[in-house]
């Protein structure tokens, strides 16, 4: 079941409640590296987040919003940052998103935080906007995440739309999924803002399994 946090302590940590969605989990897209979809629909951060853009099969935007407000989007990577490696850097204690291929230059603000709450992710397409809480989707889950093996903290965020052969691949540092932060692992204060440890050879791998 996809978790969808309901109220949360405002220290950000603490799940109070959750209402569950029934949702399908997603295909692991690179299961040597990460664990299967946690089928969470937000996950938690640190005050620096980054986020790299791994595969996108459609000119897409791919953002997040926090749990309290779905209906404000932030953007991370627009339809335009397309091509190459696109990177970014999310700071929600000064609430901005910066381009890290720009020499981190703004790219769209939001109110900050010094204990930012949950977010959840959406992808838009083709004219659909898909979202991290299946809720949002009048109950059809689309999006799939999953943690890398050596850094619970890096977890990979899917997209995936069979019918109109939409798939999106970002892989964010600083973040960690719902059940893994109500269990028994300890979440820094704040974690350094640097770029997700991911291998290229890994990278490329799954590109080559997606085009395939």
């Amino acid at each position: 079941m996809k978790k969808t946090c309901a109220t949360l302590a405002a220290g950000g940590l603490s799940l109070l409640a959750t209402t569950h969605v029934a949702a399908a989990a997603m295909t692991n897209p690179d299961p040597v590296n990460y664990a299967a979809d946690s089928e969470d629909a937000y996950v938690f951060v640190s005050n620096s987040v980054s986020a790299f853009e791994a595969l996108d099969s459609f000119a897409g935007s791919f953002g997040f919003y926090f749990a309290s407000d779905p209906g404000t989007l932030v953007t991370l990577f627009a339809e335009d940052d397309q091509g190459g490696t696109q990177t970014a850097a999310i700071d929600f204690g000064l609430g901005g998103v910066f381009d890290s291929d720009d020499g981190f230059a703004p790219q769209a603000a939001f109110t900050g935080s010094a204990a930012p709450e949950p977010i959840g992710f959406w992808y838009s397409a083709s004219g659909f906007t898909f979202y991290s809480d299946p809720a949002l989707n009048g109950g059809t889950d689309f999006a799939g995440t999953f943690s890398l093996f050596s850094d619970p903290f890096t977890t990979l965020v899917t997209f995936e739309e069979a019918s109109l052969g939409i798939f999106s691949m970002n892989a964010l540092q600083g973040v960690l999924p719902v059940s893994a932060a109500i269990a028994p692992v300890p979440v820094p204060a704040a974690l350094p803002l640097m770029l997700p440890v991911l291998g290229a050879g890994a990278l490329r791998g799954m590109r080559r399994r997606q085009a395939g």
